[in-house]
């Protein structure tokens, strides 16, 4: 599938899967990437995180970089480099990374959140209305996200996160690679960071 004219930090939507909570954390439901994408070529890039709360955005992208100079990827996380007051859009951050020389962008957000029944030990993901178009363009950008962190004030043991990842490619501005992951959050959402970064490299480097 080709993909062509799509705004930056678009929503990714794609095909179901079913999700055992007693496996691994974070899985897979599907991923699209444009005809000419090759995860070796990308050698700088940028990562960030829309979320509402400053320290888990930190968590998440420190560990993203991490995980991305491991492969020999000149990664910087976007809190640590992008000038204050800048707005997380295209106007935003389109410019700063052509002028520092970024190959690509990654931008990671919460599309939705589904609380499980503690009785219920498999969860077939359900559409949601934020799930009804894969590739429509999200122009809203700033909004709050909400973090997904189960306490122990919590009713139900359980919450299904469905979380969007895209990659963009800084001189074009086209998405080249989007990712649905369903990550089932139980305790704190900062120690499901590792296992989630490392399954969406997995994925990004599959066809490399």
């Amino acid at each position: 599938m080709k993909i062509t004219h799509y705004r930056w930090f678009s929503a990714a939507g794609l095909a179901p899967a079913i999700l055992l909570a007693s496996c691994a954390s974070t899985t897979m439901r599907s991923v699209q990437s444009a005809p000419n994408f090759q995860a070796t070529q990308i050698h700088k890039a940028l990562v960030i995180g829309l979320m509402k709360t400053p320290g888990l955005r930190k968590v998440f992208e420190d560990e993203f970089v991490r995980q991305w100079r491991a492969r020999g990827v000149s990664a910087m996380a976007s809190l640590d480099v992008l000038p204050p007051g800048t707005t997380l859009d295209k106007n935003g951050v389109a410019p700063f990374a052509k002028a520092q020389g970024y190959d690509v962008v990654l931008v990671t957000r919460l599309l939705d959140r589904h609380d499980i029944d503690r009785a219920v030990h498999v969860q077939t993901f359900q559409k949601s209305n934020s799930d009804s178009n894969p590739w429509e363009d999200d122009n809203d950008l700033t909004q709050d996200l909400k973090v997904v962190v189960a306490s122990p004030q919590y009713d139900i043991n359980y919450a299904l996160a469905i979380v969007s990842t895209n990659i963009y490619d800084v001189p074009t501005e086209q998405r080249i690679w989007a990712g649905i992951t369903e990550t089932v959050v139980t305790g704190d959402v900062v120690n499901l960071v590792r296992p989630f970064s490392k399954v969406i490299l997995k994925n990004i480097y599959a066809r490399s």
